[in-house]
């Protein structure tokens, strides 16, 4: 629906009348769910949008599973393909995987398209991992990020992802020193002021003289 409310503005969402409370229309949008008070709305009129425009990838495939879930290979095959279209290259392998459980032959039928699928995985979690490189690189955390550029170079075979990366790694490294000196600094002195803490909280005998007591090992017993 798209509503009209009376500043003017207009709001386009899904109604969603299990979650609205008394006075409000609740109104699921792109980017969240939303309480309306119904007395601000204006104007109602209902318009036909896409599901994705709504719905995340995964939200719409588990909905089709919970309304309609496959039971054989030709379904399983469908459901790959519906998942494939929403990015969901994962799921779409694992019905592949289920269609052969129910007609063995479609593995061998099936095996071109299975390694597309998993070429779109390995892209996915390349861009994936790229861009956490570059969140840990920007936050600072050059450690973090060189570890995710070995598990990066191990996945991907992109020449363009690993020449960019290939770029980032002298800068990084270096950096990556710095850190791990500092974080032993940081930790010896950590260290030392649990040592000191523990010194001063030992009870130490000492005679008139302020000489300290030796202690030695024994045990207390009371006799008749």
């Amino acid at each position: 629906v798209s509503l009209t409310l009376q500043s003017g503005r207009v709001i386009e969402g899904l109604p969603m009348p299990e979650r609205a409370r008394p006075g409000f229309r609740a109104i699921r949008t792109a980017k969240t769910v939303m309480m309306i008070p119904e007395p601000d709305i204006k104007n109602e009129e209902k318009v036909e949008r896409c599901e994705s425009d709504f719905f995340s990838a995964k939200e719409l495939y588990d909905r089709w599973i919970f309304e309609k879930p496959p039971d054989s290979a030709t379904a399983h095959l469908e459901m790959a393909r519906k998942a494939e279209s929403l990015g969901l290259f994962d799921a779409a392998i694992r019905h592949l995987e289920h269609a052969a459980i129910h007609d063995p032959g479609s593995a061998e039928r099936q095996k071109d398209y299975r390694a597309q699928l998993a070429s779109r995985v390995a892209e996915q979690q390349s861009s994936e991992l790229y861009r956490q490189v570059l969140s840990d690189k920007n936050a600072g955390n050059a450690l973090g990020a060189l570890e995710k550029i070995a598990r990066l170079e191990q996945i991907t075979t992109d020449s363009r992802v690993l020449e960019q990366i290939s770029r980032l790694k002298p800068a990084l490294e270096k950096s990556a020193q710095t850190n791990i000196r500092r974080n032993i600094v940081q930790m010896a002195y950590a260290l030392l002021d649990i040592v000191l803490n523990e010194k001063l909280a030992q009870k130490i005998k000492v005679d008139e003289r302020g000489n300290r007591v030796p202690s030695l090992p024994g045990k207390l017993v009371t006799t008749r």
